[in-house]
């Protein structure tokens, strides 16, 4: 009685790959795809304290707004929920392009989506939070090295008289001859 099972249900898995049943599932396949950055004026960026340190928002936005962003409240966290580590980037359903954008200052601060109708960023200061990261640094400028080719420049001298040159040839060499007046 085994025997017969183990037959039959080979021949009907054997007649289902044949049938083309059982196929694999498609290859799914991901395209690169590159935004631009917002820019850092586009966007209001918050800033809130949540952390042990006073005044320390306000710090944070000074050196934002030397960066170029467009800082509008500092104050103090006011969500009655506790913020742990570095801080949170919260940020609307249109504002996530921006949250990206601000989450490279502070990398391991967390991804928080609010209901929000803005492109309104809030960077909350957590508790751990230590510095911003540090502005990519100038390229060095390189001097330029001109270069010039002599050019001639006539100069009208009213000191000294002009002087001319006259070009004469004789037989196979050539004279040159220069008369001062």
């Amino acid at each position: 009685m085994t025997f017969p099972g183990i037959l039959i249900g080979t021949a009907g898995v054997t007649t289902a790959y044949a049938g083309k049943w059982f196929t694999a599932p498609p290859l799914l396949s991901c395209t690169a795809v590159e935004r631009v950055a917002p820019a850092k004026s586009s966007f209001t960026l918050n800033v809130l304290n949540a952390g042990a340190v006073s005044g320390e928002a306000g710090v944070v936005a000074s050196e934002l707004r030397k960066r170029g962003y467009a800082v509008g409240s500092v104050s103090n966290d006011d969500v009655l929920r506790s913020v742990d580590g570095s801080g949170e980037i919260r940020y609307g359903r249109k504002g996530y392009d921006q949250a990206l954008y601000v989450q490279q200052l502070v990398p391991s601060a967390r991804l928080v989506e609010v209901d929000r109708p803005t492109t309104a960023v809030d960077l909350v200061l957590g508790p751990d939070y230590k510095a911003l990261t540090p502005r990519p640094a100038r390229p060095r400028s390189t001097p330029r090295t001109s270069w010039s080719t002599s050019t001639t420049r006539r100069t009208t001298r009213t000191s000294a008289p002009p002087r001319s040159t006259s070009w004469s040839s004789a037989g196979s060499s050539a004279a040159r001859s220069v008369r001062t007046r």
